[in-house]
């Protein structure tokens, strides 16, 4: 990083009032969006990359074939990967809580921690080995690479990398809209299990059905899993409560949308409606992501904007492809939230429902409709999650374990740690994995409320 754009990138984490100029002016403040975004861009090579996992060196296949994840950095040698910390002893122990308790996070709260894993588990996809459901340590993915919502709209390929197509199953096929149901008065996806506790026909394909043996081994064999389970487009959807809560809020947007194009087009039918208000929901997803989430967390006063057609002619707008660097980043950056703990620390405060299912999660529990979406989302924003524990050793980043008896080729993708990571992209190094924050001064729309005071919903 250059000596101006650190100057720059200084004045606008810490200089509120020049921030407010220039975002006062719709020219001003979207020549410099436009400026951050591109400069933030610029930090990686642009695709295509040369290797990905598939293998150590460039190929035809290695530079196409998207079922293996993209990676930035290069390989490296079995004698460097096994000078890395040691799992147990090194890495464990990083993410042990201290005997103090939980440090609550001044940012964010679990609400957030819910939307960020909901979000990124959509195209964070790792391939898994029928029939127990284990990683494939050749790091294949069933990601579909884009940001398109199949968490709502049914994937393309289930968990062990088979085609599927979801969308079929989860339409009503009238008036454009998803399937549902009503529930003391509120909108919610339809149940999996009929009234005899086995999948109904028309569900019966979905990608959640393969995955279904995983889950009952998890549970500790429990068949059904549980009778309000809900039809949903992701496979894990069922297995967290902000998993669901989220889902359920895009489809009921989904069949808003719908309600109000069909009002003004009514000569359009069903496909129609269907596909222009899937676009639609895409488009609000975006904004929510850029204007909310991604300045929840970036260090700016400066607030990014979603602009529509800005980037279109820059040399890094080319065809997705999720790397294994960023997938990983994303997983190590779940370690720092400690939900679990917080949760535990409410076992017996009667907070609400959800916590009591979450803690319980091996018998069955209410869902989100025994306290509603609402009283769910304001829960959470009520909650906050556990900071980071500060450390001063070097973490490793692609895989926690390597497992035995991994080809040396694969193993070397587990080589590489976040020092590396930082310097491929011109970041300075960091002693530790504590979240960067806002700047004082700027609060923050999903910060925890004092009991008492109203808090997002």
């Amino acid at each position: 990083m250059s000596l101006i754009e650190e100057g720059i990138e200084y004045i606008l984490c810490n200089w509120q009032s020049l921030v407010d100029l220039l975002e006062y002016n719709p020219a001003v403040r979207s020549y410099v969006n436009a400026w951050l975004i591109n400069t933030a861009v610029a930090k990686a090579p642009f695709r295509p990359y040369t290797l990905s996992t598939l293998c150590d060196y460039s190929s035809w296949d290695s530079l196409t074939d998207r079922t293996y994840c993209g990676r930035h950095l290069p390989p490296v040698s079995l004698a460097e990967a096994q000078k890395l910390p040691d799992i147990e002893k090194d890495i464990k122990p990083l993410f042990k809580r201290p005997a103090s308790g939980m440090r609550p996070c001044k940012k964010s709260t679990v609400l957030f921690s819910y939307f960020a894993q909901w979000f990124t588990d959509a195209f964070l996809r790792t391939t898994r080995l029928p029939p127990d459901g284990h990683y494939d340590p050749k790091l294949k993915n069933t990601s579909p690479h884009d940001i398109d919502l199949c968490n709502l709209y049914g994937l393309k390929w289930n968990v062990f990398g088979e085609p599927k197509n979801d969308v079929q199953y989860l339409r009503s096929m009238q008036g454009g809209t998803l399937e549902s149901q009503e529930i003391n008065g509120e909108v919610y996806p339809p149940y999996y299990y009929d009234a005899n506790g086995q999948p109904k026909d028309e569900f019966k394909l979905l990608s959640m059905t393969d995955s279904l043996d995983v889950f009952i081994r998890t549970m500790g064999g429990r068949d059904p899993l549980d009778k309000n389970l809900f039809a949903m487009g992701g496979d894990r959807l069922n297995s967290q409560i902000g998993f669901a809560a989220m889902n359920t809020l895009f489809l009921r947007e989904h069949n808003r949308i719908c309600g109000l194009l069909r009002k003004v087009y009514q000569q359009w039918d069903d496909e129609r409606l269907f596909q222009t208000a899937r676009n639609i929901n895409l488009g609000v997803l975006a904004k929510v992501v850029i204007e909310e989430y991604i300045n929840h967390i970036a260090p700016l006063r400066f607030r990014l904007r979603l602009e529509p057609g800005r980037f279109e002619r820059q040399r890094w707008y080319r065809t997705n492809w999720m790397t294994i660097e960023f997938s990983n980043i994303e997983a190590l950056a779940r370690g720092t939230h400690a939900l679990s703990r917080a949760v535990e620390e409410r076992r017996n405060s009667g907070f609400s429902p959800f916590f009591r299912m979450l803690i319980n999660s091996n018998e069955p529990g209410p869902l989100p409709q025994a306290h509603g979406t609402l009283g769910s989302f304001f829960d959470n924003s009520l909650l906050p999650v556990g900071g980071g524990r500060p450390c001063r050793k070097t973490v490793t980043m692609i895989k926690a374990q390597t497992p035995k008896g991994t080809p040396a080729r694969e193993q070397q993708c587990f080589g590489r740690c976040e020092h590396a990571a930082r310097r491929f992209v011109q970041a300075p190094e960091r002693d530790g994995i504590e979240p960067r924050g806002k700047p004082p001064g700027r609060a923050s729309v999903t910060a925890p409320q004092h009991a008492g005071q109203s808090g997002p919903a």
